[in-house]
């Protein structure tokens, strides 16, 4: 994977290519945060705010619902409220998931107050596709 610019190039996958360049911020920093045989998952950092895509390689854009099942959004949620209050930062808006990516080993959210990264291991209960992730 390249970067023109802010613009993610995910070689021989020119569908995945178009979607990331759908939903990338104009004029922000990308990082690309995870790249497999399966997806790709890039941050972008517009001063404070953090946006985010992951895609597969045939260009749809995944939700963490296509990724997890269960109550996983109440597992992040209390979670992200302890870590951040922890931190002396306010948690995260009652039912608010920020923009999140995919690294090799975590998913991480970011909130207003910070980011929150869970690592895969401690959503094993909730991952719907194993091979997938």
């Amino acid at each position: 994977m390249t970067f023109h610019g802010a613009r993610p190039e995910v070689a021989g996958h020119p569908a995945a290519t178009a979607a990331l360049d759908r939903l990338a911020p104009s004029g922000c920093g990308p990082r690309l945060q995870r790249s497999d045989a399966h997806l790709v998952s890039v941050s972008w950092r517009c001063g404070t705010t953090v946006s985010a895509a992951t895609v597969t390689l045939a260009g749809r854009p995944l939700t963490l619902s296509d990724l997890f099942q269960g109550d996983y959004r109440s597992y992040l949620l209390s979670v992200a409220a302890t870590q951040l209050q922890a931190a002396g930062g306010a948690g995260p808006a009652p039912g608010a998931l920020g923009p999140w990516y995919l690294t090799p080993a975590a998913l991480a959210v970011a909130y207003p107050a910070g980011t929150v990264s869970y690592p895969l291991a401690s959503l094993a209960a909730f991952i719907s596709h194993p091979d997938a992730i």
